[in-house]
């Protein structure tokens, strides 16, 4: 008998945590809002790689309005946004300068 398993898409997108574990086929949306609940940087770092900043960002509205924890994501996304910018800065210097791309 052969076993049809799907991979889950926190597998695929190597999240250390498996948010989708009861629901393989849980939604982009609702994946999104149980990694920022959860809270772990580098997944959200992942959330924002996969499915844009602002998008990331826009969710936060339906999570806990605990100061605290808005504080914390913000803080997380500010993060994230400045070393996205700072790889984006990095990945472009590097072709300006790069003599091959001539």
């Amino acid at each position: 008998m052969v076993k049809n398993f799907t991979i889950r898409k926190s597998e695929k997108l190597g999240l250390s945590f498996p948010y989708d574990w009861s629901n393989p086929d849980i939604s982009g949306e609702a994946l999104v809002l149980n990694v920022l609940e959860r809270g772990i940087f580098n997944d959200i770092c992942k959330m924002c790689a996969h499915y844009g900043i602002a998008n990331v960002e826009s969710m936060c509205v339906h999570l806990n309005a605990d100061p605290l924890a808005v504080r914390s994501r913000q803080r997380m996304l500010d993060n994230i946004k400045k070393g996205f910018a700072h790889a984006r800065g990095i990945i472009h210097d590097e072709v300006l300068c790069d003599p091959s791309s001539n």
